[in-house]
């Protein structure tokens, strides 16, 4: 899986907040490739990290971010 098919699963099933790391919002997750190695974290209330993941590809770091959303989506919390 790749991220624009990720960006098209989000918007396409209306999600709610997707960002990037230069784009932080609070309570939500963020995925990001940096120097060849791919990140996956979410942030709290407050805009601080939590569960910060590196994977060493895109598809690993893209099934991470389904996983956590699918997740959220269980526990009730928005994104």
């Amino acid at each position: 899986m790749t991220l624009k098919e990720v960006k098209g699963l989000v918007t396409q099933n209306d999600i709610g907040v997707f960002f990037d790391k230069d784009n932080p919002r609070s309570n939500g997750l963020c995925i990001y490739e940096e120097n060849g190695k791919w990140y996956v974290f979410a942030t709290d209330e407050r805009w601080v990290k939590m569960g910060l993941c590196e994977f060493e590809n895109e598809d690993e770091a893209c099934q991470s971010f389904l996983e956590r959303l699918e997740a959220s989506r269980i526990l009730g919390w928005e994104y």
